[in-house]
């Protein structure tokens, strides 16, 4: 009996380790292996590895392409003519004929003043005139009689000639009474309203030309040989849904700051719709050259790599990783000066941790154009 256990319990101990070693030979011969995900989990991955070792990318094809060189800066903008407005004479204020916001002609009436002791100084004047006037006529057929002196004449005349100064000064007092405006424009600002008593030295309007706009910028020192009168700009404002606006430099100042290193731009606008508001903030490109027919590669296709830019060109269903030597820029594009030939094939979507060398299947491809 002990004998026919022993038996029984070595083939059980025989069958086992067979199955185990059956077992290990499938897991080392077979094409899955489970790996562990770190969560608990399980997961199968063939160990022939994967299908296909190409990367999806999408390409575009450089054609040539104009472009500019610029200065860019920024300023605010503002006006050739810009008055403030004061009143020659003390007074009261009687009537207002303007607002804020209105467009006024040159001399038109902006404000009337009390006149009422002006104008009984201007007709005492006149009268004194008359009366002076009368004299002479009187004096002057005495004189012609042989009657008085020349000396007395001549006294008589300049009589008359003062009384007509003081007449004169008196109309002009009175004429002080009707505030004008001493330009055409916009009257920007109203400092008094009806009722007011004014001094001379009392601001009563500000008035601008809103149709010469003008924008002054100060340039750094070395670019005074790359600005001329004339010079196109470009001006940009983030208010007016980045709207272009024309212009051309109308004034350059001779003269260097020392303390800044720079020199002061005036730049006169184009803006025929009046869009642009005094004040307001911009950004402006002074044109200082055109590049035409050059090799232009979009920003968004460039990659950095310790500060230096890189393009992917594919060549052969093969990514190359190429240095880029960068020209002139604008906001979507960079020159290649070398690296990057015209009709050259880069990638503009995928590019990002490609490595060099890397075989890429193109989804689509599209034409950079001008």
């Amino acid at each position: 009996m002990l004998r026919l256990r022993g038996m029984l319990i070595f083939c059980v101990v025989s069958l086992v380790a067979l199955y185990a070693l059956q077992c290990s030979t499938q897991q080392s011969e077979g094409s899955v292996v489970e790996e562990s995900n770190g969560d608990g989990t399980k997961e199968e991955t063939s160990d022939s590895g994967p299908a296909g070792t190409e990367v999806l990318v999408e390409t575009i094809k450089l054609t040539p392409r104009t472009m500019s060189s610029y200065i860019l800066l920024s300023s605010t903008v503002e006006t050739e003519s810009m008055v403030d407005v004061y009143s020659k004479i003390p007074g009261n204020v009687t009537e207002l004929h303007v607002e804020e916001g209105r467009r006024v002609d040159k001399d038109e009436l902006l404000v009337l003043l009390d006149d009422k002791e002006l104008s009984l100084a201007e007709e005492r004047a006149e009268v004194a005139y008359r009366q002076k006037e009368s004299e002479l006529k009187r004096v002057q057929e005495s004189f012609d009689n042989n009657i008085i002196s020349e000396v007395e004449y001549d006294n008589a005349k300049f009589t008359l000639l003062e009384a007509e100064v003081i007449w004169k000064q008196a109309k002009q007092n009175l004429s002080y009474t009707r505030v004008t405006a001493p330009i055409a424009g916009v009257i920007s600002e109203r400092f008094v309203k009806n009722g007011d008593r004014i001094l001379n030295s009392t601001k009563l309007f500000q008035i601008v030309d809103t149709s010469d706009k003008i924008i002054r910028v100060f340039i750094p020192e070395k670019e005074i040989n790359a600005v001329r009168v004339g010079q196109e700009a470009v001006i940009i404002t983030e208010f007016l849904d980045k709207k272009k606006f024309q212009g051309a430099i109308k004034r350059i100042s001779p003269v260097v700051d020392p303390s800044s290193g720079t020199f002061k731009v005036t730049i006169g606008i184009t803006d025929p719709r009046n869009l642009m508001r005094i004040g307001m903030f911009v950004s402006l490109r002074i044109i200082t050259s055109i590049h035409e027919n050059i090799t232009a590669v979009p920003k968004d296709a460039i990659v950095y790599e310790s500060g230096l830019p890189f393009v992917y060109a594919v060549r052969n269903n093969t990514a190359y990783k190429v240095l880029l030597k960068a020209g002139v820029s604008d906001e979507l594009y960079v020159e290649a000066v070398s690296g990057i030939s015209e009709n050259e094939e880069i990638i503009i979507v995928g590019q990002s941790g490609l490595k060099d060398n890397t075989k890429v299947k193109v989804m689509s491809g599209n034409s950079f154009v001008k």
